[in-house]
């Protein structure tokens, strides 16, 4: 893994074709040195997966083939829901149609006058402009997200619609279960911490909401990733727990919760961090299937291969590298820090398992939150692993209720869903009015670097302390 993360940075400053023949010349030795034994052929396999790295990445690079800066008429497609982030337009992703495949993907903007939805196509006359000056980091990261450009279709562009919305599959699944959710008759914003944590529609999250999260450090909360697919691994093999006992029950049991896995994925919508989830989770069933369990670590960076192969953007995305390293710490600290607090009563050790899990992820997320944004959260630590009991009552009752909407049941989901996300709402707010709660502080790059280096330093300690207590 470390070796195809750094070919895909070094295809970011390397020209195309040298990568591509220094790449062939590697794979070429690197195959005849699998025939050979010693450290000397891993180096040749090191080196051909960095140039593999590279080209994929230059393969993968969103090009911008439509002329920017220039009006010309366009066609459109709107591929998610419209969110209104105030002022007078409605912002959404889309995509130009385009006779020779998948055409660019775009930042669309549109006037507030305009009802347009999921799936519409629209034809206007417009410009197609750069997304950000090409030195800034959100250029970066919306490139890395596939964007090449964005545009903005006002009164002035004469904006004919037609729709194409039956494509949008899983886009109208997660409305589907969000008017589930509807049922149940929840406050608004108890609604919308209920809808963004399940399935994640947080366009209903009002902006004091989302800045009280954000400043006590428990944004993620607030979109689906591999926290929310975990607690959903984590109740499925719960549930079907007895169910090796009978025969064929071991394989039924492992083949149902990756399909709950990816059911679940689908009503969230297919998003791109709700994918990696569920790909790092079906590793990880698969591991349980086949009794592996004693190198979790390369579940995680097996499947960081195989996602950056499909998409080496990827090591550019935020998303994707608070996820791996919040993932990455809960895999290599929590099993030690468990074993101190383990006890006989398997209730008491359930709570215990689920505050480290939050106070290890904010801990290894922390560093980079602090380079990228430039806060920090010291209460984030302790926050976390309180609104991770809440989390787990709001995603597993949620969900349990979208499977199974029954009317008799609605006054009871109304207050196992409403009262932890009535809890946790107030308790966030609560601590987001306390001085101090963020700090302003932005962590430089080499500073950062050199805390996930003492991060790393102690992780290979806990591991070897690890497999030592194991003999």
């Amino acid at each position: 893994m470390v070796a195809f993360v750094a070919g895909i940075l070094l295809a970011s400053v390397a020209e195309m074709w040298v990568w591509c023949v220094c790449g062939g010349v590697c794979f070429l030795v690197a195959a005849i040195s699998l025939l050979l034994r010693g450290p000397i052929s891993w180096l040749y396999v090191g080196f051909s997966v960095l140039f593999f790295g590279a080209v994929l990445a230059r393969l993968h690079e969103p090009q911008s083939i439509v002329a920017q800066g220039v009006r010309l008429p366009l066609e459109v497609v709107l591929e998610d829901h419209p969110v209104w982030r105030g002022g007078r337009a409605m912002h959404s992703d889309g995509r130009i149609v385009s006779e020779r495949g998948r055409g660019e993907k775009l930042l669309v903007a549109f006037d507030t006058m305009y009802r347009f939805g999921l799936g519409d196509r629209v034809r206007f006359t417009g410009y197609v402009n750069p997304i950000d000056s090409l030195s800034s980091s959100y250029a970066r990261l919306m490139r890395a997200r596939g964007f090449t450009g964005r545009t903005y279709i006002s009164r002035f562009s004469n904006p004919s619609v037609s729709s194409d919305r039956g494509r949008f599959f899983f886009k109208r699944l997660q409305a589907s279960a969000t008017q589930r959710l509807d049922r149940v008759h929840l406050s608004s914003d108890e609604r919308a911490v209920a809808a963004a944590m399940t399935v994640g529609a947080r366009r209903e999250i009002s902006r004091e909401l989302r800045t009280a999260y954000s400043r006590t450090g428990t944004a993620h909360l607030l979109a689906v990733s591999g926290l929310h697919v975990g607690i959903i691994f984590l109740i499925i093999n719960g549930l079907l727990y007895l169910l090796p006992l009978f025969r064929g029950g071991r394989l039924l049991k492992n083949f149902m919760a990756v399909v709950a896995i990816w059911v679940y994925a689908a009503l969230s919508g297919m998003s791109p961090s709700v994918l990696r989830a569920a790909a790092m989770f079906t590793g990880a069933q698969l591991a349980v299937a086949l009794s592996v369990t004693r190198s979790p670590v390369n579940i995680l960076c097996g499947t960081a291969v195989v996602l950056l192969a499909l998409r080496p953007g990827l090591v550019f995305d935020i998303g994707f590298q608070l996820s791996m390293l919040a993932v990455a710490g809960i895999m290599c600290w929590f099993p030690t820090l468990y074993r101190f607090v383990t006890s006989r009563w398997r209730a008491l050790n359930v709570l215990w398992s689920t505050i480290i899990i939050g106070a290890v992820a904010s801990l290894a997320t922390m560093p980079l939150v602090s380079h990228t944004f430039g806060v920090i959260s010291p209460l984030g630590v302790l926050l976390n692993p309180i609104v991770m009991l809440t989390a787990w009552a709001i995603v597993g009752f949620s969900a349990f209720w979208i499977a199974l909407p029954i009317p008799l049941l609605e006054p009871v989901f109304r207050w196992l869903i409403g009262l932890p996300a009535w809890l946790q709402n107030t308790v966030i707010q609560s601590v987001s009015r306390v001085p101090g709660v963020a700090i302003e502080y932005t962590l430089p790059f080499w500073g950062t670097v050199g805390v996930y280096a003492i991060f790393t330093g102690f992780t290979i300690w806990l591991l070897s302390r690890q497999k030592s207590v194991m003999c």
